[in-house]
C-alpha cells in the first residue's frame, strides 16, 4: 500500500561553510541550511524486495533480512526497556554484524511506535509513542 506524506529536511542554502546542528537542552539550531518539505511516496519494501532481485544496504540504503527475536510482543512494551537492552540490542548487533560485515556495532537507543499503546506525547520521552 503506498502512502503520500510531506517529508521535513533540510538543504544547503549555499553558503560557503558546511550546514551544521548546535544542540542544547530543550533546543537546536541549524545554520547553513534552509528546512524544506517535500511530498513523497512511502511504498510497502516487503512488496517491493518481492517483485525485484531485493533490496541491498548498497544499492538502496537500506536491506530487510529475516529475523526472529527471543522477546515476547509484550517486553517491547515495558517502561523500563530493561528486556530491549539487555537482549534485543544484542540480537541487533549481531544481525548488523553479519549483513554488513561490521566489527564493532553499538546500539544506543531505541524508539517503540504504537498508537494504541502510546504511554505519552509524540516526540516526549516516553517509552512508546504513537
Amino acid at each position: 500500500m503506498d502512502v503520500q506524506v510531506s517529508l521535513d529536511g533540510y538543504v544547503q542554502d549555499g553558503a560557503a561553510s558546511r550546514p551544521s546542528m548546535n544542540i542544547t537542552p530543550g533546543e537546536y539550531a541549524m545554520s547553513g541550511c534552509e528546512r524544506v518539505s517535500v511530498e513523497v511516496t512511502i511504498k510497502d519494501a516487503r512488496a517491493q524486495q518481492q517483485h525485484h532481485e531485493g533490496l541491498s544496504l548498497d544499492r538502496h540504503g537500506f536491506e530487510l533480512v529475516e529475523h526472529s527475536t527471543k522477546l515476547r510482543l509484550d517486553e517491547f512494551y515495558d517502561e523500563t526497556g530493561e528486556k530491549v537492552r539487555s537482549l534485543y540490542y544484542k540480537e541487533m548487533e549481531e544481525l548488523i554484524k553479519r549483513s554488513t560485515g561490521a566489527e564493532h556495532v553499538h546500539m544506543f537507543h531505541h524508539q517503540v511506535r504504537n498508537i494504541n499503546a502510546a504511554n505519552g506525547p509524540a516526540g516526549g520521552h516516553s517509552s512508546v509513542q504513537g
